[in-house]
């Protein structure tokens, strides 16, 4: 969807307290004014940006967040927009919003009220179910409507969260479809007792019903924070997680602040995610469509990595030779599979 998307944080405030989350719900601090915003876009256009993510804490407190994607966009760039959707239930501002992004991400910890009221600490599930609608209906009148994706933070107080919200999604059988994206904790929360993260056959357990009961309601689904062979079976076939994994250079994502402690810093966020990619890119046969991984900072130009890159035959031959050496995943024949455009 993007070739290089910077994420950018909207917003110092949140209504919420996720357990998972380090934001927390900070409601002072003011935040950068329009005009430095400009300036940031015109220096990421420069940049070879093609996209804005703007997350939280919760971007949609932001009172001039119309005005704000309405500069993305008078710059070139894409928008997109990551939020927990309760101010969405406003059907006034979800028309105001929608249409001014390529892309929404929803944030959804739980479909049970009161599992999302304890991994967020507020009862606000009624509002996010509403926002949901109004987001799909005003997504049915655009002619080029965002992608709608559903993300579902699974930890061990919400473990069966991901079967609960295909279940809610397919129930709603909202048009056009959302992509359902699960993502295994692995903070240190607020939770007593220290780590919230799922072991990890608790975590194949947890996302493999989440998954099958996607699949069956025709919902496109994708998953992070677990190796691709654990769930290899459910989407060999799910082109959206294979398109998804084969775009490395969205896996490393340059966060720029939008608050007023650090309004234009630019820090790569780094993880291990790429590599994962590039490994589950060779494993299911695809070649990625970026091969280069952008590291940037704020003094340094673009980093390029060492070339050549590595090619899909020596990734497969590394993934051969890694864990899964022997087993009938590492000598499984690639699929050939169509491509996203």
């Amino acid at each position: 969807m993007f070739r290089k998307l910077a994420i950018a944080k909207g917003s110092n405030r949140c209504n919420h307290a996720c357990v998972f989350c380090s934001e927390g719900a900070v409601h002072d601090g003011s935040l950068v004014p329009l005009d430095t915003v400009a300036q940031l876009l015109v220096r990421l256009k420069a940049k070879g940006y093609d996209a804005v993510n703007l997350m939280g804490a919760e971007t949609t407190l932001r009172p001039d967040l119309p005005e704000l994607l309405q500069l993305v966009r008078h710059h070139g760039l894409q928008a997109a927009l990551t939020t927990n959707a309760t101010r969405l239930a406003s059907r006034e501002l979800s028309e105001q919003l929608v249409p001014l992004l390529a892309c929404i991400e929803i944030s959804l910890p739980a479909a049970d009220r009161d599992t999302y009221q304890t991994i967020t600490s507020r009862d606000h599930l009624p509002r996010v179910e509403a926002a949901l609608r109004n987001v799909a209906q005003v997504a049915q009148t655009m002619e080029k409507p965002p992608v709608i994706v559903i993300n579902t933070v699974v930890c061990r107080l919400n473990r069966d969260a991901p079967a609960q919200v295909a279940r809610l999604l397919a129930e709603l059988d909202l048009q056009p479809q959302p992509l359902l994206h699960f993502i295994r904790a692995r903070a240190k929360g607020r939770a007593v007792g220290g780590t919230l993260s799922l072991g990890l056959p608790e975590c194949v357990t947890s996302f493999r019903k989440g998954v099958r009961l996607a699949r069956a309601a025709g919902l496109p689904v994708m998953f992070r924070g677990l190796p691709i062979c654990c769930l290899f079976d459910e989407v060999e076939h799910n082109f959206w997680a294979l398109e998804a994994l084969s775009q490395p250079d969205n896996t490393y994502l340059n966060r720029t602040q939008l608050t007023e402690n650090a309004p234009i810093e630019e820090r790569a966020q780094l993880d291990r995610k790429g590599s994962r990619a590039i490994e589950a890119c060779a494993h299911c046969g695809l070649q990625p469509l970026c091969p280069g991984l952008h590291l940037e900072t704020p003094d340094d130009p673009i980093i390029q990595p060492p070339d050549p890159c590595p090619t899909i035959e020596a990734l497969s031959a590394r993934l051969r030779r890694g864990p899964l050496a022997g087993s009938v995943l590492a000598e499984r024949p690639a699929p050939t599979l169509p491509r996203l455009h």
